[in-house]
C-alpha cells in the first residue's frame, strides 16, 4: 500500500489550481476575486460557500473533515495538517501546489521537516480523530 492510497491526487491538484491562492488566511477577499489558502482551495472546489470557508479557519478538519474525506480521500487530520503547512511554506501558487502534492506523497521537506509533524505522520494511527463537520 502506498503512502497516497485513497488520496485523489488529480482532484486535489485540480482544486489547488481552480481559484487564486494566498497564504494569508483560509479566505482573503481581494477585489472581485477571493483568494484561498490550500485548505480553502480544496473546500471551495468542493462547493463550500466562501463565507463558510472563512469561518472554518484552522479548524478545517473538525468543521469540514467529512467533506475532505468524501471529496479527496484525505485519510485523517494529519493529511489536513500536511496540506495547511505545505501551503504556509510556499512562496507562490505553483509552489503551494507542488508542496502539497509532495507532502501528501511523503516528502516531509515540503513542510519544513517539523519534528512534531513528522511524528504525526509516522504515528498516524495513534493520532487519528474522526472528522466532524459536513
Amino acid at each position: 500500500m502506498s503512502a497516497t492510497s485513497g488520496l485523489d491526487l488529480e482532484k486535489i491538484e485540480a482544486a489547488l489550481n481552480a481559484y487564486d491562492w494566498t497564504n494569508e488566511g483560509t479566505r482573503a477577499p481581494y477585489g472581485r476575486r477571493d483568494r484561498y489558502d490550500t485548505i480553502g482551495l480544496l473546500l471551495r472546489y468542493a462547493d463550500v460557500p466562501p463565507e463558510e470557508i472563512e469561518r472554518v479557519g484552522c479548524l478545517a478538519w473538525h468543521r469540514r473533515g467529512i467533506t475532505l474525506v468524501r471529496e479527496y480521500g484525505l485519510r485523517d487530520e494529519v493529511d489536513c495538517y500536511l496540506i495547511e503547512w505545505a501551503g504556509s511554506f510556499a512562496d507562490s501558487h505553483a509552489d503551494a501546489t507542488d508542496r502539497v502534492l509532495r507532502a501528501l506523497a511523503g516528502d516531509m521537506s515540503a513542510v519544513g521537516d517539523w519534528d512534531w509533524l513528522t511524528q504525526l505522520v509516522e504515528n498516524r494511527v495513534l493520532s487519528y480523530r474522526p472528522p466532524g463537520g459536513r
